[in-house]
């Protein structure tokens, strides 16, 4: 145990000739704040980002959703139209018979 801590005790004092300085435990605890801080930072922005990016995708569902239902209303839309323009045609084939039948 003597051999280790004397170990130690050069180590340092190897370190105070070389003029380098080690961190003290509040210069320590400082910098783990400050990373701990950080990643923190970096859970927070990872989970906002996350939601937005959710709100993002149901919007485009839901855009999709209202564009394909306008599709279809259109599309069912167009359908009634043909339907009218083809009773109309028919309504004036029966009418010009029926003038042909007056005539007659």
């Amino acid at each position: 145990n003597r051999l280790a801590i004397s170990g130690i005790r050069e180590c340092y004092r190897k370190l105070e000739e070389l003029n380098v300085q080690l961190p003290n435990i509040e210069e320590i605890d400082k910098v783990e704040s400050i990373v701990g801080f950080g990643k923190d930072l970096a859970q927070e922005r990872k989970r906002v980002l996350q939601e937005q990016q959710n709100k993002a995708g149901r919007e485009l569902k839901d855009l999709l959703h209202k564009h394909n239902s306008k599709d279809k209303f259109i599309s069912r839309l167009e359908g009634q139209i043909q339907q009218l323009e083809q009773q109309q045609q028919g309504f004036a084939i029966l009418q010009d018979s029926y003038s042909h039948q007056i005539k007659d």
